[in-house]
């Protein structure tokens, strides 16, 4: 059963849910991002309507998620929503911008981080 008023974001969800900062991956477990389990989230989209699964959490749609988030009120999600799902195509989810400076600091980090390791290192047993 679709909710009244948000049948607008069937099909759009995991791009909607990208502007929360929320990156989905269909029915595959992943973090949950409300209570941050490891691997308790599933996120099945049925019939389009943003449907998840977590361990812990329970079960909701794309709403729910939303609102568990960001802890609006649920006609607040409903407008974001709306006004979100009518300037979107479906499908379409957006890719995050790469910082390159971050990227560079990043292995820059990772690299002076390592050390050297010789055929007698047992560190690592």
């Amino acid at each position: 059963m679709a909710v009244k008023g948000i049948d607008i974001a069937k099909g759009k969800w995991p791009s909607i849910l990208a502007h929360f900062g929320i990156h989905v991956k269909r029915n595959q477990h992943s973090p949950c991002p409300m209570c941050g389990g490891k691997d308790r989230f599933r996120f099945d989209d049925l019939d389009g309507r943003g449907t998840f699964y977590c361990n812990q959490c329970g079960a909701g749609n794309g709403v729910h998620l939303i609102q568990r988030k960001t802890n609006w009120d649920i006609a607040k999600v409903f407008r974001e929503v709306q006004k979100m799902a009518g300037e979107m195509p479906s499908g379409v989810i957006p890719q995050k911008k790469d910082d390159p400076e971050k990227r560079r600091r990043l292995l820059n980090e990772t690299w002076n981080g390592g050390k050297n390791v010789s055929p007698d290192d047992t560190s690592g047993k």
